[in-house]
């Protein structure tokens, strides 16, 4: 009786390690990698893509948005930069950022830089159709390895 309780045991204890390490090594992880550092004296969005386009500029501004209930919360936007500061730039999943480059018709992506003056006084197609931004800049996947995923503005 005793040793079947403990084989019980035992096959609870495996299935829970089992089951935790299923759970933790599925998870899909982020990739932070890409820095930007903000060297200008003011606030910036940065946009990237696969190509010289800017057909699928979606800028997500700063600001409050409500959801269906009418509540209302501030949300902060991942591609804002404060000026003078640095801000890592998230992508899902692992090695997502070598992935997404390499995924590129011509294995390089493309870099805006909008100033936050203008994200805040045109919509995305006008920023899209004048083509507001500062500034822009092409990374290769090796570029960026070689300037260790750090992009400096301006």
């Amino acid at each position: 009786m005793i040793i079947k309780l403990i084989d019980v045991k035992a096959n609870i204890y495996i299935w829970i390690t089992l089951l935790f390490l299923t759970v933790f090594y599925s998870c899909d992880f982020g990739d932070n990698r890409l820095k930007i550092i903000n060297n200008s004296n003011e606030n910036i969005y940065v946009y990237y893509s696969c190509d010289s386009s800017l057909n699928d500029l979606q800028i997500f501004r700063n600001g409050y948005y409500k959801d269906n209930k009418g509540d209302s919360a501030y949300t902060m936007s991942d591609e804002y930069i404060s000026k003078v500061s640095s801000h890592n730039i998230p992508r899902f999943g692992q090695n997502a950022w070598p992935r997404f480059i390499k995924d590129c018709n011509n294995k390089t992506m493309y870099i805006y830089f909008f100033s936050d003056s203008l994200v805040s006084k045109h919509n995305d197609y006008e920023l899209k159709s004048q083509r507001l931004f500062t500034k822009y800049k092409s990374y290769s996947y090796d570029k960026l390895e070689k300037e260790n995923w750090t992009i400096v503005y301006p």
